[in-house]
């Protein structure tokens, strides 16, 4: 199970349909596809209502970021009952599917194509010439700053196409899970007044995903397989970068996670803070806008 908590009312590039038709969230993890059907009233400050809810769990994992033709065809048949419904469809994607890179600012990017051209050299470079079937987007940064891009497998987006379409549902938009992790931390610095700086954690079954922030701005981010244990996992890294980087020592622990791991992360000198369950979200943060599609 991932963790699709957090509302992307304020990101998602069909917000304004949200507020006349109700979200069809998919999330596609590596062993299961949830969905939620999720409201928002203006009574309720629209604030996000799950109203109905299922899962389908796969009999085969997916173990790549490509996926399969039954996953497609599990996800063809999730989505039969609500064929030709008023909704607005959203997937979320595990973090196995995705993969991600802080992109430089550069002086020299002036336009969109540009910046594509600029993205997929630097993903082959980072990630060899698998890079090329990846389809990229970054999101948007402030003036010299480094931007947030991720990456899926065209494959993996033409057939999360296919299958809306068949279910007379276009896709709105697709997000990986770390945008959700980031816009929960992002809310909780928000609603403490903490400065924008921390570490991001991102645990599922299978992977381990963790950035950088910096005075709001991205720094790094990795993405690898989960270990035995989640917690000593955490704290090796943050001991290893602190011993780089001596200036990141003491910076906040930001941990979103469906199973109790925070608290059993020992590190004095750091304050780790679980994000589950979600904070509530604010129309007055600035949130992390990572869409590989928005028709």
């Amino acid at each position: 199970m991932l963790l699709p908590w957090s509302d992307l009312f304020l990101n998602c590039p069909a917000n304004l349909a949200m507020l006349f038709r109700p979200e069809l969230r998919v999330v596609l993890s590596v062993d299961s596809i949830e969905v939620f059907l999720i409201k928002r009233s203006i009574l309720q400050g629209f604030k996000p209502e799950t109203v109905a809810h299922e899962q389908l769990d796969l009999l085969n994992p997916v173990e790549s970021m490509e996926a399969s033709p039954t996953l497609f065809a599990a996800l063809e048949s999730i989505l039969e009952k609500y064929q030709g419904k008023p909704v607005v469809p959203v997937v979320i994607l595990a973090n196995l599917f995705s993969r991600y890179l802080v992109i430089p600012w550069s002086d020299a990017i002036n336009t969109k194509p540009e910046m594509q051209a600029y993205m997929t050299h630097l993903f082959g470079q980072s990630y060899g010439d698998a890079s090329a079937d990846w389809h990229m987007t970054a999101h948007h940064a402030g003036y010299r700053q480094p931007a947030l891009a991720s990456a899926i497998h065209q494959t993996l987006l033409s057939g999360l196409e296919s299958a809306f379409a068949k279910a007379n549902m276009p896709l709105q938009a697709v997000y990986p899970q770390l945008m959700l992790t980031a816009n929960k931390a992002l809310a909780h610095m928000h609603q403490h007044r903490l400065p924008a700086h921390g570490w991001i954690v991102c645990l599922e079954p299978t992977r381990f995903t963790i950035a950088r922030m910096e005075a709001g701005i991205w720094r790094a981010v990795h993405s690898m397989p989960m270990e035995s244990s989640a917690a000593i996992q955490i704290e090796k890294w943050i001991v290893r970068e602190s011993v780089i980087a001596p200036d990141r020592a003491n910076m906040p622990v930001f941990v979103d996670s469906n199973v109790e791991v925070a608290s059993n992360i020992k590190l004095p000198q750091y304050r780790v803070i679980d994000l589950h369950p979600p904070q509530a979200v604010s129309p007055r943060y600035p949130q992390t806008s990572l869409v590989s599609r928005a028709l």
